[in-house]
């Protein structure tokens, strides 16, 4: 038995309008601020997104071919803004299947005079993972392990760790996430993971149309530019 609430939207009256699915997530914060060494003074920041953990919202809206993911705002407030802040999920993330890409808009930064939403940062969706061999239920579900290594612009290695469930045969996930056969149950980048909480089939929920506005460059060169510029200003 699934340990996940899956609900399915019945309906009575004839539907033209291609119906979607959600599949809700959690965040969890995994800091360890009892041996956070030099960084201890950022420590009651990281407590106050690990206690506000469940007050921030995400999901993702899909379809076979499209798919929508966002950070809904609605319970956000002064005591608990680090949670939101922290989980970077400001910008929707459109994910196409059909042409294969992950679309999403830059945050932008005032001291860098980079414009918000200026660049429309576009990925390959199916690029980069590792898949492996073993397995784990999540869930309710059967998942498998795929790894995907980054090397950030500053030099330094990075591990992004995916459980995906081939019984749920579309290629999404959290965050800027995806491009695996299957939805990703659980996801951890860094300090912080994304679970599945819930799913719900055949809605009436509408897909926001993808972007097409802005000057379109990779979330690898946008990152590049972005740390160069700020290298270029601690120099001055």
């Amino acid at each position: 038995m699934k340990h996940i609430l899956i609900i399915f939207h019945l309906f009575t009256s004839l539907c033209f309008a291609q119906k979607t699915n959600t599949a809700y997530y959690n965040i969890n914060y995994l800091f360890d601020t009892e041996n956070s060494g030099a960084a201890s003074r950022f420590n009651p920041y990281l407590s106050d997104a690990k206690k506000y953990e469940t007050d921030v919202e995400l999901q993702l809206i899909f379809t076979k071919e499209t798919a929508y993911f966002e950070m809904s705002e609605n319970n956000q407030n002064s005591e608990n803004k680090m949670a939101f802040i922290l989980c970077g999920c400001e910008k929707p993330v459109y994910t196409n299947a059909t042409k294969k890409t992950i679309k999403y808009y830059n945050k932008g930064s005032r001291p860098m005079q980079i414009p918000e939403d200026h660049y429309l940062l576009v990925n390959d969706l199916f690029s980069s993972w590792e898949l492996q061999d073993e397995q784990k239920e999540i869930n309710g579900f059967t998942t498998y392990k795929a790894v995907k290594n980054i090397t950030t612009v500053d030099g330094k290695n990075q591990t992004v760790i995916a459980w995906y469930a081939p019984e749920l045969p579309y290629p999404y996930g959290p965050s800027v996430y995806g491009g695996l056969p299957g939805l990703i149950v659980q996801l951890q980048e860094k300090e912080k993971m994304f679970v599945l909480a819930k799913l719900e089939f055949d809605k009436d929920t509408p897909i926001p149309a993808e972007p097409t506005k802005g000057e379109v460059m990779t979330a690898e060169a946008y990152k590049k530019m972005e740390y160069e510029t700020y290298l270029n200003m601690s120099r001055r």
